[in-house]
C-alpha cells in the first residue's frame, strides 16, 4: 500500500491530488477477500468539492467522504482474487490546503489498507504522505 501526493507543495487556497495505491504482496497468497483503505487528513487539508462518494478512475474502487472532509474510505470492488504481485489499482481524490495555512507548514496524511490474505506482516499496509504549503 502507498499513497501520494501531487504536486506535493500546494499554496493556502490550492489543490493536490493524493493517490492511494493497493497490492497484493508478491511473497503473500492470492488476494480472495474485497480490502478496504482509508486515508485521513491532518487539520489544514480537506478533501475538495462536494461530492460524498466516488468510484476510482480504474473501477476497482468505491469511495466515501465523510461528513468533515477530512476521511475518504474506500472498498475493493474490482475482479477477484488478485495473484501476488499484482496491482489492486488506484483512488486518488483531491485535496484543498486551507486558506489560512501556514507557509513552509507540512499536512501528513496517514492511510491504511486491511491485512490482505496470506499476508507475512501488516507493517507496510500504513502509509504516510505529506504536503507542504508553500
Amino acid at each position: 500500500f502507498t499513497s501520494a501526493a501531487s504536486p506535493a507543495s500546494v499554496a493556502p487556497g490550492g489543490t493536490s491530488t493524493v493517490t492511494l495505491t493497493g497490492s497484493a504482496a508478491a511473497g503473500g497468497g492470492q488476494v480472495t477477500k474485497a480490502p478496504a483503505m482509508t486515508e485521513t487528513l491532518p487539520a489544514g487539508l480537506t478533501v475538495a468539492g462536494t461530492g460524498t462518494s466516488f468510484t476510482s478512475a480504474d473501477g476497482k474502487w468505491t469511495c466515501r467522504v465523510n461528513t468533515a472532509r477530512t476521511q475518504v474510505s474506500c472498498g475493493y470492488i474490482g475482479t477477484l482474487p488478485v495473484l501476488p504481485g499484482n496491482s489492486l489499482g488506484q483512488a486518488a481524490f483531491p485535496v484543498t490546503v486551507a486558506a489560512g495555512a501556514s507557509s513552509g507548514a507540512v499536512l501528513t496524511a496517514t492511510g491504511s489498507i486491511t491485512k490482505l490474505t496470506g499476508e507475512p506482516s501488516y507493517a507496510n499496509n500504513v502509509h504516510s504522505v505529506a504536503v507542504t504549503v508553500q
